[in-house]
């Protein structure tokens, strides 16, 4: 068949690689710098690309478990007249910032897509007519009259679209649904799709343009998110909500809880500072002082006041926070824990450090639980604890059949907790679930499924030691969302380069990916990725798609030849020339100058935008530019050398490109270089 076809295809090619790099290995001479990766020239790096973008990465099975019933039809009414609209937006008289938002930006895309302004109208008395035209948002009071209901089972950022009469109504399942809602109808009546909003603050979307006839569409759609909650790393969307929400995301503080002084993980020292608590109570934490010591070190008085007090200040917490129902207690982000006698025993006994963790966390979701009964039980609030570097092995056994069982019932997590399972050293993030070198994790996600029933998943998606080495996770990510869908996973948070302005490697395509796939994980790879090379750079087929192809060719390559680092976790370590030829180097870069030629039109008729893509174009360049400075400094001469060090230097302050890898700033290597 052609799945089979295209495979074979795929391992000819790479066969013809190996051979082609053997060749040049062969003949190179003695000291010569340059790398293996030379020996790909640029016709069979078009000829391999090809391999790449020709295939779908589709899942074997679809997801099943999402809900994503689109019909649209089209009505007889006419809907938009010589480019007129006589339709108004109707929301309630007092509505919620995010139905306002919702509003305004159907105002916005409406107007832009066809001329036509939509006036809004604010009220809770007007009564369903199916002669009326109305767009209505929310639940208001002409919802109510027209009969509109949410199915049973919606999510919070669910919703449905349905054209009753002459009316079309988005309810989402709380707020942010119904503003998800309408990124939905305009995608329904304009095509509009929103791709990303880059490091200056240019969003990037596609909208159908002049549209001055149209009939009332006929909406009957019901929309539930693939996760309950999908959170994006990169900025401005992981801090921001108004940018996160145009991906159909939410940013961290939105999902789980923080207050002052409090994060929103690795925060167990936040609610109890050493330099409050400990001289009092020094059992309360580790030998070394790293962590929390959760068995207190076998003192059981002790351990009772700090499930108290630790309970008492999380509460405080959750009062200050109506609006969300998560709340983390999440160890350090270190792999060290507690080595006193108690620990010790109890990791001996089940097989790892995180029998311990499950046993408070489960006491401390009880007086929570306990408090929620008593004073809020209208909410519903969930405890996350995390599955994380000494906490990622699960206290779980296989039996005799081969099922995972838990230990015992005292390490199977609370119906109030939710597991955070984020295996930042076991899993590679740049293969599928099911490939060989991530049996560990798929062990780990088995085991952990037998003492959990509620899992949230941390992925990672960067090579987080430095940011200019790229991390091919651009399609297995979609085989790991579904992989962890499949296990019930609530929510997804993709960690990747959250802590620069302009993240590199086409952060900006995985940002759209993640968005994408969390919503409806059996959307086309290659429909997402020919949309997004479409609008951010102006061309699917151009120079900037041939740059990502080869470059995805050439990270399998180099994984597929075992090369030490790449076959790893996000902490792997490959910045090497060894891997990054100056012969692929100088092709990628004279790629990005390629592109720019591409867009030179737009110099005069839209300069704007042209401005735009050259960033856009820039930021992508940023890597190559980085390893040939990097790598091979001795093939400039000491001139050249100080000159491009300070273009390069100058661009990444432009471009915002303000770290070199995780927590590492790049004025460190201007400075040193």
């Amino acid at each position: 068949n052609m799945k089979h076809l295209k495979s074979l295809l795929c391992f000819l090619l790479a066969v013809t690689f190996s051979l082609a790099v053997f060749a040049v290995t062969a003949c190179k001479k003695k000291g010569d710098s340059a790398s293996d990766s030379e020996a790909i020239s640029e016709s069979q790096s078009e000829s391999t690309s090809e391999s790449v973008k020709n295939e779908d990465y589709t899942p074997d099975k679809p997801y099943t478990g999402g809900i994503h019933n689109v019909s649209i039809k089209q009505g007889d009414a006419r809907f938009i007249k010589n480019g007129t609209c006589d339709w108004q937006i109707i929301i309630g008289k007092s509505v919620s910032a995010k139905i306002e938002t919702a509003a305004l930006e159907l105002v916005k895309i409406f107007k832009e897509a066809t001329g036509a302004t939509l006036s809004v109208v604010k009220s809770d008395d007007v009564g369903y007519n199916a002669t009326s035209k109305f767009i209505s948002l929310g639940e208001n009071g002409y919802t109510k009259s027209a009969g509109i209901t949410k199915p049973a089972d919606i999510k919070a950022n669910g919703y449905v679209i349905k054209t009753e009469g002459n009316s079309i109504f988005v309810v989402g399942g709380k707020d942010l649904g119904t503003l998800f809602g309408v990124y939905g109808l305009l995608g329904g009546m304009f095509g509009y799709e929103y791709y990303y909003q880059d490091p200056s603050g240019n969003e990037c979307y596609y909208v159908d343009k002049n549209v001055k006839e149209k009939n009332l569409p006929l909406f009957d759609v019901y929309e539930n998110p693939d996760f309950d909650h999908a959170i994006s790393s990169y900025d401005p969307m992981y801090q921001g909500a108004e940018a996160a929400h145009k991906m159909r995301m939410e940013s961290l503080n939105e999902v789980y809880m923080t207050s002052t002084g409090i994060k929103y993980v690795h925060n167990t020292l936040d609610y109890l500072p050493k330099g409050r608590y400990q001289a009092a109570h020094p059992d309360w934490y580790s030998i070394d002082g790293r962590q929390l010591c959760y068995t207190a070190r076998g003192n059981k008085a002790e351990r009772d006041a700090l499930i108290e007090e630790i309970s008492r200040v999380m509460i405080q917490v959750i009062k200050e926070r109506p609006d969300s129902e998560i709340i983390t207690l999440t160890q350090m982000d270190d792999s060290f824990w507690c080595e006193c006698d108690t620990c010790r025993a109890m990791k001996a006994e089940y097989g790892t450090d995180a029998a311990s963790c499950i046993k408070f966390t489960n006491e401390v979701a009880d007086k929570i639980e306990a408090w929620r009964k008593e004073n809020a039980p209208e909410r519903k609030i969930t405890v996350v604890m995390f599955a994380y570097t000494s906490t990622e092995t699960p206290p779980a056994y296989k039996d005799e059949n081969g099922k995972w069982q838990a230990k015992d019932e005292s390490v199977k997590l609370r119906d109030n907790v939710c597991l955070l399972f984020a295996p930042i050293y076991s899993m590679s993030y740049n293969h599928n679930v099911e490939d060989e070198v991530n049996e560990r994790t798929r062990e780990q996600l088995e085991g952990w499924e037998a003492c959990a029933d509620h899992v949230s998943v941390w992925s990672y998606s960067a090579m987080f030691y430095n940011y200019f080495m790229p991390y091919d996770t651009y399609s297995t990510c979609r085989n790991q969302y579904k992989r962890w869908l499949e296990s019930g996973a609530l929510w997804i948070f993709d960690n990747a380069q959250y802590d620069t302005k302009a993240p590199l490697g086409f952060s900006a395509l995985k940002a759209y990916l993640n968005s994408a796939w969390s919503w409806d994980v059996n959307r086309s790879y290659n429909e997402l990725v020919d949309g997004f090379f479409e609008n951010y750079f102006g061309s699917k087929n151009g120079s900037m798609r041939k740059f990502f192809d080869e470059l995805r060719v050439w990270l399998k390559s180099r994984d597929e030849a075992g090369v030490k680092g790449l076959t790893g976790t996000s902490h792997a370590e490959w910045d090497n020339a060894e891997n990054w030829s100056k012969p692929l180097l100088d092709r990628w870069v004279k790629y990005c100058e390629e592109a720019k030629a591409e867009i030179a039109s737009l110099k005069t008729s839209d300069p704007a935008k042209y401005n735009i893509m050259l960033d856009r174009i820039d930021i992508e360049a940023m890597m190559p530019r980085y390893m040939l400075l990097e790598f091979y400094p001795s093939y400039f001469s000491a001139e050249e050398l100080i000159a491009e060090r300070k273009s390069f230097a100058a661009d990444a302050r432009r471009l915002g490109v303000t770290k070199l890898g995780e927590n590492k700033d790049i004025e460190i290597l201007i400075r040193d270089w």
